[in-house]
């Protein structure tokens, strides 16, 4: 059908993708297209998903191999050439939950404000039970790139893949995703490029369910933490190069700072911010970031005024 809304769903895991399925039916708009790629799983989602084919259309497609494990953001990519010329494109996760009114309000929406490039929901996330484990992460009505990336430095907002519905031009016209080691922070970077000319707007209302299931994810997936750092010096270093004169050094020290603890960086692999971060961090301020002590990171917030509160 000739609609103006593409979901796709990039498919792997089975433990929750009838619940997903299950919240798209709902929806009390039904002007959209459905698209799932299947990155070679080992579960057979199309039993899954066959019986949910005789309750809307859906595109189903099985790639013959597993792309996720080498670039998920490749991923993404190939999933979204499955759909055809509608012009916004809403790439959903496989365990995550959208709202029965979602597309209704993402077109009261995109009558109102048709010239944006990308809109977003609230998010809250929600365990294996469906249970609320974090309220909604509420953001303001509209925001720029710049105060985006603020905030998800200083952990002010959290933030995921299946919040956000974005054009396909502006998709096309910056050659797609940011790519960074498991697509760990690719989505923050390509919303902050997405959103550059025209802001990111805010759909009010019930926000998306994003699941949090222990190992079934990446954010769950503890023994990945080498690589999502790699993957957070890269993002530092992107920031830096692409939006230099907006964000000051005090936000990416604390988003380092805190990464490190979050994911356990052990010390030979702090060494490595010492080569990416010389160049335009203070040595005392790497040294603190690299020794990991709280009386460091004490001394250097109040030698340079490091608190973004």
């Amino acid at each position: 059908m000739n609609y103006k809304l593409a979901i796709i769903i990039p498919a792997y895991k089975h433990q929750f993708l009838s619940q997903s399925l299950e919240s798209i039916v709902k929806q009390t708009c039904k002007k959209f297209n459905l698209y799932i790629g299947d990155d070679a799983s080992p579960y057979d989602l199309k039993s899954i998903i066959e019986p949910f084919k005789k309750r809307m259309p859906i595109v189903y497609k099985k790639f013959e191999k597993n792309l996720g494990l080498v670039s998920l953001t490749r991923q993404w990519s190939r999933c979204i050439d499955l759909s055809e010329n509608e012009e916004f494109i809403w790439l959903f996760s496989d365990d995550d939950i959208m709202p029965d009114d979602a597309v209704e309000r993402f077109y009261d929406e995109l009558g109102n404000n048709e010239s944006h490039d990308l809109y977003r929901f609230n998010l809250q996330f929600i365990n294996e039970k469906t249970i609320v484990i974090r309220n909604p992460s509420a953001h303001p009505r509209i925001e720029s790139s710049q105060d985006f990336l603020k905030r998800r430095l200083s952990f002010s907002t959290i933030s995921a893949a299946c919040e956000y519905i974005f054009s396909r031009k502006v998709y096309k016209n910056n050659n797609g995703y940011i790519e960074f080691p498991l697509a760990w922070c690719s989505d923050d970077a390509t919303w902050a490029v997405f959103g550059r000319q025209t802001g990111i707007l805010t759909i009010a209302g019930k926000p998306i369910n994003m699941r949090m299931s222990s190992g079934l994810n990446i954010s769950s997936d503890t023994k990945s933490n080498n690589l999502k750092f790699i993957a957070v010096i890269s993002f530092v270093k992107w920031i830096h190069q692409n939006f230099r004169k907006d964000i000051a050094f005090k936000y990416y020290y604390f988003y380092l700072r805190s990464q490190i603890n979050t994911l356990s960086v052990r010390l030979v692999q702090r060494l490595s911010l010492l080569g990416s971060f010389l160049v335009f961090f203070n040595p005392i301020i790497l040294i603190a970031l690299i020794v990991n002590r709280s009386i460091l990171y004490k001394s250097v917030d109040s030698l340079f005024s490091f608190d973004i509160k």
